[in-house]
């Protein structure tokens, strides 16, 4: 093994190749794959597909449109606040809190009896593909009820999740 040092701005990895004269300043490497640890493993190959998803990130928009697009549904902590769970289409590699952002917060509502206007909304928590979000009102819910974060009818109401899924 080999003590790498400090890593916190990467690495840099050189390979060395036998490939010939290269007549061309572009030069293409295939088939190979970094192992983690001192045993070296066969080279196992990936479909396309998953390759593929493996490379994407995980940019999901929800809200916008209208009537009343819903985000998600919860639970009323207390008369001021509320935690929302968004189902996500894929497992995260990290937690997302630095990918959250929310356009026009005053276009957000939380509908249970009645329907009171955000203040603020927050990344909370993630955990197996459920977002939290945690969400604030100026006052009027009511602690143990169940509710929903929606985009009050207009097109710039959104909540955008930008990270990267799960890398296998």
């Amino acid at each position: 093994g080999v003590s790498m040092g400090d890593c916190s701005n990467g690495i840099e990895i050189e390979i060395i190749a036998e490939c010939g004269a290269i007549t061309t300043k572009n030069f293409e490497l295939s088939e190979w794959q970094l192992n983690i640890g001192s045993v070296v493993l066969p080279y196992m190959a990936k479909r396309y597909e998953d390759e593929l998803k493996s490379c994407q990130r995980l940019y999901v928009v929800y809200g916008g449109g209208s009537p009343y697009r819903k985000a998600g549904v919860g639970t009323v902590s207390t008369a001021t606040t509320a935690y929302i769970s968004i189902s996500l289409p894929a497992i995260l590699r990290t937690t997302p809190n630095s990918g959250i952002s929310v356009s026009n917060v005053a276009h957000w509502t939380v509908a249970n009896a009645l329907t009171q206007q955000c203040t603020n909304i927050a990344y909370d928590d993630y955990s197996n593909g459920l977002l939290t979000l945690r969400v604030d009102i100026a006052s009027g819910l009511t602690a143990n009820d169940s509710c929903r974060l929606q985009a009050n009818n207009t097109n710039d109401a959104r909540i955008y999740v930008n990270v990267r899924p799960v890398i296998a």
